[in-house]
Formats: structure tokens, C-alpha cells, sequence
């Protein structure tokens, strides 16, 4: 034999020999079964927590406001800027008032003057009467001479921007001399943009100018002439009382009305400048106000930020165009987490739940401050993890809006970005607990493997369970305390299996 061929021999043999003690060695040695890591059933201190995204908004909003007409000396700040309470935040020119109070006092010189006269004796009152009731007659016909001459002139005038001289002309009986003024004023701002036609618009506004002035003069003749009428029949202290008193209070308030102007805008607090519609030069209202915005309040309206009746409806559409706001401060120690609970979660929460609100730069304490005691249509988008686990449906199609505060709010709190929010919902208590990772994926119930330390094998178990903390569920019922059941079971592991524990915790 060649020795190619011995050798040839002898390696098939011993190929053959090592199939032989393969084969025996697998019939022969147990099968070890599927690898699988261990945890102990045994109890968890865990309270019940409610989770959703909410939008940081102020809840302390100042917002200043001016004497429309008021020329604005300085502004202090941009929008954006950050102020201490006491910055001054704009400035304004006290020469109109001190013309106004010069004005008052001199009208109250003049009833002071008026007093005298009659305490002297210089004019009776049926004088006085007689006298006044003749100008009276005489100034109402010439204001109702003018309004005929200004109804006649509104067909012809060329088209006025930001006018309606229709329906100015349609009040002109109802309207007091300030609100001619306020038309006055508005037409004149306009002139610059009339090309044509600009001699017709001058010609009625003189004649408007001329009726404020008459019925100015007809106002304080009647006022004059009532004072008269009754003179004969009140008694001296009487009279003294309605003329001087009268002018008086005239005179404080513009005075009170000079302190507000001098003092100027003061931040009333910390804050975050928000809006700033005001320039240095220029007068104060006279752009066109935007105190009231529809948008604004159907959204306060739907998101219940504010209970509101038909009379406070009423007063805010009345008060539309009325005013203006300079500036806005928000008060940044008043920064808050809004968001909507719906139906199944409302119950939860109630006020005093203590809360934390993670913004992108770290994480703040806090608790519900707020629950509106309506609810409001609307999509509710917050994702709760306690209302899957306890088989609830979700969303719905109302809900309240939630105010959270946030303790000591840093730079990363920021209106009008998202946040995260976690309201402790549950009483905190201590009972057996699983890891969320022992559950069996894909499983038509609640199960888990419990592992069988006498056999080697696990066996498939119903559980129920309550409260959880997105780590662990609290076992209601099916394990007891000391059993081991299968974390992150394999796909493969299978009812009755036996197991290979890699790692028992």
C-alpha cells in the first residue's frame, strides 16, 4: 500500500470517529435552552404620573398705556430688552398739559370772578339769563346753520383716506366737540395724501373747526345759564358750591393728568419687553388704535383664559378703537405651562399638584395654578402614557386649559416655546413591581414568562397591573413577591420553554 494512500485511510478514520462522538454527544448531553436574563418580583416605592407638552406663556402682562394726544418725548427701550421694576420706559412732553391746566385756571379764575360779580351785585340773574338764553339762540343757529352747509359740501369732496364722510356727517347732530376734534384731526392727517380736490377738503374743515368752536361756546352758556336759573331759589353757600367746585375739579384733573404724563412709563416689574409701537417725536395715538382685536379675543374666549359674560363682551367690542398700547411688559416671575387635559384626564388634576416643566435649558418646579372650569373645542394633543396603559382612547374632542407655574425661571424659559411637563397624579406607595421590558411584546393580554427554578423552564402568566412610572408597573395581581420572571423576553422563547438564565437581577 502506497503511503498516499495509508494516509488517506487513516484521516478518513478519524473523520469518521469524530461524527460518531458528535452524534453521541448530541443525543446524549441535555439541551440547555433558550439564553435569558432574570428579574426579581419585589416591591417599588412609585407614585402615578401625568405627562404632556405644554406652551410657555406670561401670565402677567403690563401693558401702558397714554393720553391720546400726548407728544412722546423719549423711548427707553426695544422690544426684546429685559427691565427692572422701577426703568423708566418712556418719557412724554408736559407743554400741551401745562397749556390745558393754564386754560382750567383761568376758567376757574373766571367762576371765582362770576362768584364775585354776583355777590357784589353787578348783574341779576334774570339778566344774566335773558342775556345768555339770546346767544344761546343765536349760536344754535349758527351750529345748525353750519351743519347744513357741511351736509351740503359732503357730496362734493373727493374721497378722504381712512374718512367716512358719509357717516360723519349722518352724527354731526349727535357728536360732542371732542369727538369733532378727533374728526378734525383725522382729516387733517389725511390732507397730505389728497391730489385733488384739496381746497374743498380745507373749506370743510374750517367750517368743522368753526362748529367746535360754536358748540364749545353753547356747552359753557347753558352750563352758565342753568347756574342762573337757579340761582334765585338756591341759597349763597349753593351757589359758591356749583360754580367754584365745579371749575375745581376741572383744575385737578388736568393736574392729576399732568403727574401721570410727567411721571412717565415706569416698569411696574421684572420682565421681558414684548411690544413696543411708540417713537421718540412722535404723538401719542396717532396711529390708528389697536386696542381691540377680534382674533385676540375669540382666542382668549376658546382657550378659557378668561371667563368672560356678555357684559364684559359688550364693554370690550364698545371700548374698540378707544385707546392704544405703547408698550408691553411681560413680568417674567409670572412665566407659566399651558396646556388642555381632555375628558379622561381633567379628573386627575386638580390645584396644588405639585409639577416639573423641563424646557430645553434644564428643569423647573411648579404646580397646577390654574383649571378652567369649562371645557373648550378643540383637539387635545397631549400624549399621556397612564391613559394607554389603562386602555383609555386618547384625545377628545373638547378640553380645560391647565396653567402650571415655574419656580424661578432662568433664560431657557421662553414665551411661546414647548415644554415638557410632569404632574404627580398619585399617592406615592410601595408595592411589587416589573420593569415595562418584562412585558411580552405582541401579546393579546397582559403576560409575562415566570421562570421555574425547579424544572428550568418558564411558563406564560396573566398579570394585572396599576400604577406606573413609565420604568415599572406595580403588579395588581398574578406574581408574588420572590418570583422571577423573563426581562426582554426573546421571540423565540415559547410557553413551557426551557431557559439558560444568563443573568438573574
Amino acid at each position: 500500500m502506497s503511503k498516499k494512500k495509508r494516509n488517506g485511510i487513516i484521516i478518513g478514520s478519524v473523520a469518521g470517529v469524530l461524527v460518531v462522538v458528535l452524534l453521541i454527544l448530541m443525543f446524549a448531553m441535555p439541551d440547555s435552552g433558550v439564553s435569558v436574563n432574570l428579574v426579581e418580583v419585589k416591591p417599588r416605592e412609585m407614585s402615578q404620573h401625568f405627562t404632556t407638552t405644554g406652551e410657555i406663556i406670561s401670565d402677567g402682562d403690563t401693558r401702558y398705556t397714554m393720553y391720546s394726544g400726548t407728544l412722546v418725548k423719549t423711548v427707553n427701550v426695544k422690544e426684546g430688552d429685559t427691565v427692572k421694576k422701577g426703568d423708566v420706559l418712556a418719557t412724554f412732553d408736559t407743554s400741551a398739559i401745562n397749556a390745558e391746566i393754564a386754560e382750567k385756571q383761568a376758567s376757574y379764575s373766571k367762576a371765582l370772578e362770576s362768584y364775585n360779580s354776583v355777590v357784589n351785585g353787578k348783574v341779576t340773574a334774570e339778566q344774566q339769563v335773558k342775556n345768555l338764553t339770546a346767544q344761546i339762540a343765536s349760536l344754535e343757529k349758527e351750529a345748525e346753520s353750519l351743519k347744513n352747509e357741511l351736509t351740503a359740501m359732503s357730496g362734493t369732496l373727493p374721497e378722504i383716506p381712512d374718512v367716512d364722510i358719509e357717516a360723519l356727517v349722518k352724527k354731526l347732530s349727535q357728536m360732542s366737540p371732542e369727538e369733532l376734534q378727533a374728526a378734525l384731526t383725522q382729516i387733517l392727517n389725511s390732507m397730505p395724501g389728497i391730489d385733488e380736490g384739496a381746497d374743498k377738503v380745507s373749506s370743510f374743515s374750517d367750517k368743522i373747526s368753526k362748529l367746535i368752536t360754536c358748540e364749545t361756546e353753547l356747552l359753557q352758556l347753558k352750563v352758565q345759564n342753568e347756574l342762573f336759573k337757579t340761582q334765585s331759589s338756591l341759597s349763597f353757600d349753593e351757589i359758591v358750591k356749583m360754580a367754584v367746585d365745579t371749575a375745581k375739579a376741572d383744575l385737578d384733573k388736568s393736574v392729576a393728568k399732568k403727574e401721570v404724563i410727567a411721571a412717565g412709563w415706569v416698569a411696574e416689574s421684572d420682565g421681558l419687553v414684548t411690544k413696543v409701537s411708540v417713537t421718540a417725536g412722535e404723538t401719542f395715538g396717532s396711529e390708528q388704535s389697536d386696542g381691540f382685536d377680534m382674533t385676540s379675543l375669540l382666542s382668549m374666549l376658546t382657550s378659557g383664559e378668561m371667563d368672560m359674560d356678555m357684559n364684559s363682551i359688550l364693554s370690550m367690542l364698545g371700548s374698540a378703537g378707544s385707546g392704544q398700547t405703547g408698550i408691553v411688559v411681560a413680568d417674567t416671575s409670572k412665566y407659566v405651562a399651558t396646556f388642555t387635559a381632555g375628558k379622561y384626564d381633567i379628573l386627575k388634576l386638580s390645584v396644588g399638584q405639585k409639577a416639573t416643566v423641563t424646557t430645553m435649558g434644564g428643569t423647573f418646579d411648579g404646580e397646577i395654578i390654574y383649571i378652567s372650569p369649562t371645557a373648550t373645542s378643540g383637539s387635545s394633543s397631549s400624549f399621556d402614557l397612564s391613559s394607554i396603559t389603562s386602555g383609555l382612547t386618547g384625545s377628545s374632542s373638547a378640553g380645560c386649559q391647565v396653567k402650571v407655574s415655574i419656580e424661578s425661571p432662568d433664560r431657557s424659559v421662553i414665551e411661546g416655546f414647548d415644554v415638557d411637563i410632569d404632574i404627580e397624579i398619585g399617592e406615592t406607595k410601595e408595592q411589587i413591581a416589573i420593569p415595562v421590558e418584562a412585558l411580552i411584546p405582541d401579546s393579546k393580554a397582559s403576560s409575562v414568562y415566570v421562570y421555574n427554578s425547579e424544572t428550568g423552564t418558564v411558563s406564560v402568566r396573566e398579570i394585572t397591573f396599576g400604577t406606573t412610572d413609565d420604568t415599572y408597573y406595580q403588579i395588581e395581581s398574578g406574581l408574588q413577591e420572590g418570583e422571577f420572571v423573563v426581562k426582554n423576553p426573546p421571540t423565540t422563547l415559547t410557553d413551557g420553554a426551557k431557559v439558560k438564565v444568563e443573568k438573574n437581577s
